[in-house]
């Protein structure tokens, strides 16, 4: 009887051994298997704009290495909401990722409804880059300083502005944090676009703004605006004579524009492995770093583990930043 019930045991434990061997190759299996057709690159704003020609050149490396094509399509719309949408909802199959940025982190704590639940409706692939905002001063402003400009701000209180081109934006966000850090009275402009706002500052009506360097870089290398500091964690390598925010006082003033790749939420940590493999060797190049730098962008690859701690950060954050100015959308 005891040869009988140790043979039945070793049998039962054959069988187990063999079960999981069969779920290792099965989802080796899958592993291998995929993509085995063209991936969708959903960017949840217009053609042209920064995160949209990042994802462009991300898109054909990725390709490259997973051996399809990464199809990249526009969806903006309702402040990236329709596009993310698309993507949150989609199957979690890994055919279908969302290009999402900064606002894929204020979106939750700025809207009193959205159609999806950000944190168990997608999960954090990769992050691509980081693009630090620049302080930017009107020319004619008698400060050279950050310093120089609060003390001149507080002397002439109400009396100057900061610009953003909309409600619970990182740029609104931006600017009503500084003025609630440096402690001045400066009254708030919207604009409608980006062109309407720079027209706004080159006729000298608007005196501060707060905005990723790209969109600025050239207004500043005129001497058309005066940079004073940056939002970055760290000097940024494009601008390594400019001190951060923190670096002049300002604690916990790290708010940089951001993208990277999120995927439905329950795709498999073997689909999810393959993208960020995909995009981390893809971004080694010194050739792509070096175009990132040349429009003011860092590549900044984190893991999904390092990038999900990352986003709940950010998500954290601007949801103090958002309750702070009481921004609100319907």
């Amino acid at each position: 009887m005891r040869v009988a019930s140790t043979l039945r045991q070793q049998f039962r434990n054959l069988i187990s051994i063999g079960m999981a061997v069969g779920i290792l190759f099965s989802g080796a299996a899958r592993a291998a298997g995929y993509p085995s057709r063209p991936i969708t690159l959903i960017v949840p704003y217009a053609a042209g704009t920064n995160a949209d020609m990042l994802a462009r050149e991300v898109a054909p490396r990725m390709g490259a290495r997973l051996g399809q094509p990464i199809v990249v399509v526009n969806k903006p719309g309702a402040g990236a909401i329709i596009g993310t949408q698309s993507v949150a909802q989609s199957a979690p199959d890994g055919y279908t990722l969302l290009f999402g940025a900064t606002q894929t982190a204020i979106n939750p704590s700025l809207y009193k409804k959205l159609p999806y639940d950000t944190m168990k409706a997608l999960r954090p692939v990769v992050r691509v880059s980081n693009q630090p905002m620049v302080m930017v001063i009107d020319k004619s402003m008698p400060a050279r300083t950050v310093s120089e400009f609060v003390a001149y701000a507080k002397k002439h209180p109400d009396k100057l502005n900061y610009a953003d081109t909309g409600t619970g934006n990182s740029v609104h966000l931006a600017g009503a944090f500084f003025t609630s850090e440096s402690s001045v009275r400066i009254q708030r402009v919207s604009f409608n676009s980006f062109g309407d706002l720079m027209s706004g500052m080159m006729r000298g009506d608007i005196n501060l703004l707060f905005y990723p360097y790209q969109a600025v870089a050239g207004q500043i290398s005129a001497g058309s605006l005066r940079a004073l500091a940056t939002t970055g964690d760290k000097r940024a390598a494009f601008l390594p004579n400019l001190p951060t925010m923190v670096e002049l006082g300002y604690k916990g003033f790290v708010l940089p524009a951001w993208q990277g790749i999120f995927v439905p939420a329950k795709t498999p940590e073997s689909i999810v492995d393959a993208l960020y493999h995909s995009v981390a060797d893809a971004l080694k190049d010194p050739k792509v770093q070096e175009k990132f730098l040349k429009t003011g962008t860092e590549v900044r690859v984190e893991s999904p583990q390092q990038f999900e701690k990352f986003f709940q950060e950010q998500v954290n954050k601007y949801r103090g930043l958002v309750k702070m100015t009481g921004a609100t959308v319907n």
